[in-house]
This record gives structure tokens, C-alpha cells and sequence, in this order.
């Protein structure tokens, strides 16, 4: 599998929908090691893992136009600039685990295969279903490199680099992650995916239980924002560059927390529910984004 995928994504190519996440789908090390208050052998966080003051910090900075309260549409824009900010600041960690000559840039060779083996040797015993999808996720990462590498010499630099491995620094990338999610799973070739289609990897095997079934049909309703059944390349983008996820959780968030359904948030309101908010899918994210900035000194 293509380097970037098993560095940064994990067992699961980005493009393949597959991934749990929230932003999170971007994460580029170990939960654990980037919250706060992890505990030292991994058994999990501190039940106070979000603490008032950090809260009060990030909700001022989310807080755009400064009247107290943060809107779901100013979660968003934090969102996408701290994931930009992410990308541009943990380059030199990418570098340090593709830089395999150790010339302070990356080759084409370095970003999309993981080591030195023989590429024909491990597709030995591969089935030609394999194969070609090995081949599909190669050809994805050889695009997100060529897109990045702006100046054309064959190498990606500590500038460049981030474009390759975060889309939400690309429109161009984003559009090319989804065209492969609807190419390796658009098994009828009509342009959508329908549910079975989009969670075919979650659903081969062994038969679901209902209450996972039911969930994923839960989660594609939300996702097919036109509501025809399908998802379209606009809907497949929003899940690559984790916009669904961080706005369904801060939704639900907001739908627990908001008392005076104004549908923003005040700090007051915030604190009052700091405990469900520890307890929900945004939570992690606050704590990423507060943990990140605590790195940085500028929390």
C-alpha cells in the first residue's frame, strides 16, 4: 500500500471512506499521544480531560465576530484552519518518516512506496482484484504528489509537502480523493454511491446486527444532504475533507448544550455542559485543537 496511506491514514487509504474520524480522520499520530491528560500507560484520558480555562481560550479565538457566542459556521472555519495550521507545522514529522535518504525532501519513490521491497515481489500472490486496486491507490498518491510538487522537480520540500498529505491545504487534492472513493466504489458506474456502495468494506464479511446497520443507515441519511439516496462528488468531498464530521458533532453538541436554542453558544453555556461535552465525539476535537496550540504556546 502507497506510503502516505499506511503513514498518515493507517490501514485504510483516505480516499476509501473507510477511516473513523472527525477531523480526526486526519490526525497525524496516535490519539492517545496528543490529549491532554492521556494517562502514561495508555489505559485512556482523565475523566477532566477539557479544563474551563483551555475552553474559555478556544472559544474566544473560534469567536469570529466577538459577540460572546460561537455559531456551528465558526467551529467550521476554526476547523479548517487548524487543520491547515497542523499540516504546515508537523511537516518536518512527515519528512523524518518518508525522507529515507535523508536529503531533507521527498521523492516520488519516498511518498508513495512504504519501503525498499521489490514492488513485484509483494504482488506476488495477489489477486487481480488486488492488484488493480493496489494499482488505483498508487495512481492516487502519484496525483496528490504531482499536485503538490509546484515547482515541478520531482521532489516534494517542507513547503510542499503538506498539500500531499493533508487535502484540507487543496481543493485540487480533495476533488482527486474523491474521484477515487467514487471510481473504487461505484461497482454500477452511475456517478453516486448509494449506501451499499459507500460502506461495502464496513459490510463484507460477516453479517451486521441490526443496531450496526442501522447506524450506518443513520449516518448516510446525514450525509446525503439532497436526501435522493445517492451521494454525489460534493457529499463524497465533505466526508474526505471532514467537514461531516466535525459539524455533526458539534451539532449534537450544540443541540445538548445551547439553552436558549439561539443555536450559538455562549462560554456560560459551555462550562454549564463541560461534562457532556467530554463525553461527546466534540470533545476529542477541542481537545485536539487545544492540545495542538498548547504545543505551540499559543493557548
Amino acid at each position: 500500500m502507497a506510503a502516505v496511506a499506511l503513514l498518515v491514514h493507517g490501514e485504510e487509504d483516505e480516499g476509501g471512506a473507510d477511516y473513523p474520524t472527525g477531523d480526526v480522520r486526519h490526525k497525524r499520530k496516535d490519539e492517545a499521544d496528543d490529549v491532554e491528560g492521556a494517562d502514561e500507560g495508555g489505559d485512556g484520558m482523565e475523566e477532566d480531560y477539557l479544563k474551563p480555562d483551555d475552553m474559555k481560550n478556544v472559544h474566544l479565538k473560534i469567536d469570529k465576530n466577538g459577540d460572546g457566542k460561537i455559531s456551528l459556521a465558526e467551529v467550521l472555519e476554526f476547523s479548517h484552519d487548524m487543520r491547515k495550521e497542523m499540516a504546515i507545522k508537523q511537516v518536518m514529522e512527515y519528512v523524518e518518516m518518508m525522507d529515507k535518504n535523508k536529503d531533507g525532501k521527498i521523492s516520488l519513490k519516498e511518498f508513495v512506496e512504504p519501503g525498499d521491497e521489490d514492488q513485484e515481489d509483494k504482488q506476488e500472490g495477489m489477486s487481480e482484484a488486488d492488484k488493480l486496486s493496489e494499482k488505483k491507490l498508487r495512481d492516487l498518491e502519484t496525483g496528490k504528489f504531482k499536485i503538490a510538487d509546484k515547482n515541478g522537480d520531482g521532489f516534494l520540500d517542507t513547503a510542499e509537502l503538506p498539500t500531499a498529505v493533508s487535502p484540507e491545504i487543496s481543493t485540487e487534492v480533495l476533488g482527486l480523493m474523491a474521484d477515487h472513493t467514487l471510481d473504487t466504489k461505484d461497482k454500477d458506474k452511475d456517478g453516486e454511491l448509494t449506501m451499499k456502495e459507500f460502506w461495502a468494506s464496513e459490510t463484507a464479511g460477516d453479517s451486521m446486527d441490526k443496531d450496526a446497520e442501522a447506524e450506518l443507515g443513520a449516518e448516510f441519511k446525514k450525509l446525503d444532504l439532497d436526501g435522493n439516496g445517492k451521494l454525489n462528488i460534493k457529499e463524497i468531498i465533505r466526508w474526505e475533507n471532514g467537514d461531516y464530521h466535525v459539524s455533526n458533532a458539534i451539532s449534537e453538541y450544540i443541540a445538548v448544550a445551547d439553552a436558549d436554542k439561539d443555536s450559538h453558544l455562549s462560554f456560560a453555556e459551555v462550562e454549564k455542559n463541560l461534562k457532556a461535552l467530554q463525553d461527546s465525539d466534540a470533545g476529542s476535537h477541542f481537545s485536539e485543537w487545544i492540545e495542538h496550540r498548547k504545543t505551540h504556546n499559543e493557548l
